[in-house]
């Protein structure tokens, strides 16, 4: 991609040159707004100095004595001005055209991007783009009149690849997993389901908007890969390709997702309004609404990260029931490893992910809360998620932030919760006594094999609940005051 736009740059160049020697031809035709036009176009492609500096004076005597307009001349002129628009455009359709109609050639598909970015409605190019669709998909493809949004699941499965899930003819002709999943869904949500299922997921979509599903999987796979390289000890239960498939639908509107995520249970309805992604254990399945608009993914990121983390630990725990997992103690762990991995840093572009995060609004509300305010440390470690679930989550803006300027954070039962449980993760993760992280990803995999006698936090960590707390809080203030501010 960074090639790709030292080539656009290159060519922007050359075309801001061609604007200004068309500008001297319409020196001679004595249209005054064609050469303020082409003029302007020669400085918005980089053309300074001293030749730019002789068609301002041009324009200056123009403007000065004006002269009688010759009509065939200017629109001669016009019409080369209109061409030269497209010098960009075509000179990355050439090079696309010179590749090979191979979707494993990320040059093509990334000259492809350049050429409907500067065109959203370049036929050939989005003809281009429909011919390296996958046969199965191409008709959805072609009449969805959205290249860029196919282009994107192009890129995804080139680094990521997928099987299409076939559609079985009833829920008893079903032979896999995936395969009876779908079925299942097409039943109870709609019946244009399709599967894509990967490495570690299955996402069900109607596919509408496939750049969401592109962007859904290379995150969800990242994530996946994340939490297998941090927690071996979890991910070693048994070889990968026996491990289910984590099952995520991907709503088009929040409509969808509000009505189907969760039907009949306490987590549906008014409790997601706020939402934009939950894991339900009772049904095993992450859901997701991906907002519309161009930046509308980063906005979720967090949301999916987060969730499927949830997904990917629950589906490797060991705990029979969830009933016996809501009584025990350690549910900090749950959400406070869950916000660790959601402030990870995760590059879809180069498929990569690293561990360390800048910037936590998790700590800089610790860091922010008087210690009076703060829930107490010892009770926040013992708490069970059933405890966790009568907390109030209603609160209202009372305390400042040490990172942006008038910020005002919300304080509730539960906003401190979240915040202090993903400070500890983030102190124990990132402490320089290498045991501290060993004892956190071990008090992770008790709290999912239903070690209780394990998530006692003192014998966990070697740290009273108080110095823990103390630390953590340190901690944040420390990470906050390396910001720049």
């Amino acid at each position: 991609r960074d090639v790709v736009r030292g080539a656009a740059t290159l060519v922007e160049r050359d075309l801001g040159r061609a604007y200004l020697a068309l500008a001297g031809e319409a020196r001679a035709s004595n249209d005054l707004e064609l050469l303020e036009d082409l003029v302007q176009r020669a400085w918005d492609h980089g053309v300074s100095g001293l030749e730019l500096d002789a068609a301002r004076r041009t324009l200056d005597v123009l403007r000065a004595r004006p002269a009688t307009l010759r009509r065939s001349l200017s629109d001669q002129l016009r019409a080369r001005a209109e061409g030269l628009s497209r010098l960009v455009t075509e000179e990355f359709w050439s090079r696309a055209q010179a590749l090979e109609s191979d979707t494993s050639s990320p040059w093509q598909l990334e000259f492809l991007r350049a050429t409907l970015e500067q065109d959203s409605g370049h036929g050939s190019a989005s003809a281009q783009v429909i011919a390296l669709v996958p046969e199965a998909l191409r008709r959805r493809a072609s009449a969805s009149r959205a290249p860029l949004e196919w282009l994107a699941y192009l890129e995804a499965t080139r680094r990521t690849p997928v099987v299409l899930v076939r559609a079985p003819t009833s829920e008893a002709a079903a032979r896999t997993e995936s395969e009876r999943a779908l079925a299942s869904a097409r039943v109870e949500w709609r019946t244009d389901l399709l599967g894509f299922e990967s490495q570690h997921l299955l996402i069900l979509t109607s596919l509408d908007r496939p750049g969401a599903l592109a962007r859904c999987l290379a995150l969800g796979e990242l994530v996946c890969e994340a939490l297998q390289s941090i927690l071996p000890s979890i991910s070693s239960a048994g070889p990968d390709s026996e491990q289910p498939k984590l099952l995520l639908y991907l709503f088009e509107t929040q409509a969808e997702y509000l009505e189907h995520s969760n039907p009949g249970s306490t987590e549906a309805g008014a409790g997601l309004t706020w939402t934009a992604g939950h894991y339900s254990p009772a049904r095993n399945i992450s859901s997701i609404f991906v907002p519309p608009g161009a930046d509308a993914f980063e906005q979720v990121m967090e949301t999916y990260a987060h969730e499927l983390t949830h997904h990917w630990l629950a589906a490797r725990g060991r705990v029979e029931t969830w009933e016996a997992m809501g009584q025990q103690p350690g549910y900090w762990v749950v959400e406070g490893f869950a916000c660790l991995v959601d402030e990870f840093e995760f590059d879809l572009a180069r498929g990569e992910w690293r561990t360390h995060a800048p910037l936590s609004r998790r700590q800089d509300l610790v860091a922010s809360t008087g210690s009076e305010q703060l829930l107490a440390w010892g009770e926040l470690y013992a708490l069970s998620h059933a405890a966790f679930s009568g907390m109030d989550f209603e609160g209202r803006p009372g305390v400042g932030s040490r990172c942006y300027l008038g910020k005002q954070q919300v304080v509730s039962g539960r906003h401190l919760f979240y915040a202090q449980a993903a400070s500890t993760c983030r102190y124990l993760f990132e402490a320089s006594d290498p045991r501290l992280r060993q004892a956190l990803l071990t008090y992770v995999a008790a709290y999912y094999s239903g070690e209780r006698a394990a998530l006692d936090i003192e014998q966990a960590c070697g740290l009273s609940a108080q110095e823990l707390g103390t630390r953590t809080r340190d901690h944040a203030r420390a990470a906050l005051d390396m910001q720049p501010h």
